[in-house]
């Protein structure tokens, strides 16, 4: 199939009755039907902002700390209805207080509890032999540590905004401008359209989703929608009398808006609703986009994964789209979220704000974890129990999951100006949580120091093996602890967050190196049973020349 760009793909497709599958169809009712075939579906999950994933799936090993040495761990009980109050002077002070607890690699630890500490920090082996550790926000994810795949420790030189919900994503960087920025969801897109043929709402983005990318041929433009508009336009439904004919034109219409606007808005309601009346399970599909839509009385589903999960699972089904891409918490002015998404924690980590305090969303920032991760539960649970051309939608579809940068565990606080602690970037140690199709349960991977955090580096020649305890690891020379200081020996030289501290890490091509974003896209194609000479055809370059497949993650 020739590489043409989505509008005039449609156009001529839907214009010569050739169908999106690339065969002969004379009726829109059988185009529409192709689409409905067994597809490998793939969802990516933004969660916007930084996210404190010692909260969830980097939980820490008690036996790994020094709980009754207070100069090193800071214990902090919160209460379980989540109503914690601001911290004290006193407390801050305590917290605060002491060498290197504010510097970005702290030599101490802030750990929040419910409880206890040994209830709020669970631990365990999973059925590939690999540990598991889940913090006080994580528990939800305890009944599907077999399911999932964790990589910690994993790497972005960027440590905001800007650029790093760019890397989390895209890789980021490229020997020329055109090798950068490209969303691995819009080259995985792309690439699948060319073997598969392309959907009609194929790389559809909700909710604001960060989607970098470059035009070329391999990568598929995203298609933004939110899930209110998209109930909206659902739910008309499209006349009982129309004729396959008259259906065929609202739907060639459509393509053509589709290609025009590169964005779904009431004017298409008509034609969408044409769209569906012709799918072979239109009424279901109609009934429960517009059942979406009335959900949406009550709340916002920038805020509301599990309303977007629905939606991107009714349109997997309906075979509208096998890529989708989802965000939870992005600003969009209305859902009282504060700074760049629901886990920007400008006030702290921990307490609450107080009453009248601004954006109260992000003050309670492991509540909103725990709001994540009972998401990603449900997500599992659905997406075994939903059947779908005779399997369950867990057996047919790829789940990626990551935030733009992780958050600090002691008092280092680049946001601090509310007078919490905690709130500062910290780009050296996010996750990635991966499950579903091709994905190897229970293999979490990556390592990183008990107290601060700081993600190990990993020996590239194990990292492809499948056994995920058989990765070698190294702590860099730099970062050892001065017995005379108590702090540790990390140089900086005013450069943004300790940078400078890694010039002798070859991040490019070393033999040893930190696990990268790189690394979960290369990951990802394999996951995707896309051939690897597309993944270096799309990201190719110095910088993208050694990612690795992570061996432990496939099956």
């Amino acid at each position: 199939m020739s590489k043409l760009g989505r509008r005039s793909l449609l156009r001529g497709a839907l214009a010569g009755g050739i169908g999106i599958l690339g065969s002969k169809l004379m009726t829109f009712e059988s185009l529409a039907r192709a689409q409905a075939a067994s597809e490998h579906f793939f969802l990516f999950i933004e969660l916007k902002g930084g996210l404190a994933w010692q909260y969830a799936t980097d939980g820490r090993d008690l036996d790994e700390l020094p709980l009754a040495d207070p100069n090193v761990v800071k214990l902090l009980e919160l209460q379980a209805d989540g109503n914690t109050p601001p911290l004290t002077p006193d407390q801050r002070t305590q917290i605060t207080g002491g060498p290197g607890a504010n510097a970005p690699h702290g030599n101490v630890i802030i750990l929040p509890y419910i409880d206890t500490p040994v209830a709020s920090y669970k631990k365990g082996t999973t059925n590939v032999g690999a540990k598991w550790t889940l913090g006080l926000a994580g528990h939800p994810l305890e009944p599907h540590v077999n399911d999932i795949a964790v990589v910690r420790g994993v790497r972005s030189i960027h440590n905001f905004h800007g650029g790093a919900n760019d890397e989390a994503w895209s890789g980021i960087f490229g020997d020329r401008p055109d090798q950068t920025r490209k969303h691995m969801a819009g080259t995985l897109a792309a690439h699948l359209a060319e073997e598969k043929g392309p959907l009609l709402l194929d790389n559809i983005v909700f909710e604001g989703a960060t989607f970098p990318g470059k035009t070329s041929s391999d990568f598929l433009t995203p298609m933004r929608i939110d899930v209110r508009s998209l109930g909206a336009l659902a739910s008309t439904q499209a006349s009982p009398g129309g004729t396959p004919e008259q259906r065929f034109a609202h739907a060639r219409a459509l393509s053509q808006a589709i290609g025009d606007s590169r964005a779904l808005g009431p004017q298409h309601k008509e034609a969408f609703a044409a769209y569906l009346s012709a799918l072979e399970k239109a009424p279901a599909v109609q009934q429960r986009l517009a059942e979406i839509a009335s959900r949406l009385q009550a709340t916002d589903a920038s805020l509301d994964l599990d309303l977007q999960v629905d939606t991107a699972l009714t349109l997997f089904q309906s075979g509208l789209t096998r890529v989708a891409t989802l965000c939870l918490g992005a600003s969009n002015g209305q859902n009282n979220v504060d700074g760049f998404g629901l886990f920007d924690a400008h006030y702290g980590l921990v307490h609450k704000a107080p009453e009248g305090a601004f954006a109260r969303r992000t003050y309670g920032h492991y509540l909103n974890v725990q709001q994540a991760m009972q998401s990603l539960a449900r997500l599992i649970g659905l997406l075994k129990a939903t059947r779908h051309n005779g399997k369950s939608l867990f057996e047919q579809t790829t789940v990626i999951v990551s935030s733009e940068f992780s958050r600090p565990t002691n008092a280092s606080g680049n946001e601090d100006s509310q007078g919490a602690f905690g709130a500062g970037h910290y780009n050296f140690n996010n996750n990635v949580i991966m499950f579903g199709k091709n994905v190897r349960g229970g293999a979490w991977i990556g390592k990183n120091d008990p107290i601060t955090q700081y993600a190990h580096l990993a020996k590239m020649d194990s990292v492809e093996q499948t056994d995920p305890n058989a990765i070698e690891y190294s702590v860099p020379e730099f970062f050892t602890l001065n017995q005379e200081t108590n702090t540790w020996n990390v140089p900086m030289d005013g450069r943004v967050e300790g940078l400078s501290a890694e010039a002798a890490i070859d991040f490019a091509a070393g033999a040893v190196r930190p696990i990268m974003p790189k690394d979960i896209m290369r990951t990802v194609y394999a996951l995707g049973g896309v051939a690897d000479a597309k993944f270096k055809s799309s990201y190719n370059g110095t910088w993208f020349s050694d990612a690795r497949k992570l061996g432990a993650i496939v099956k």
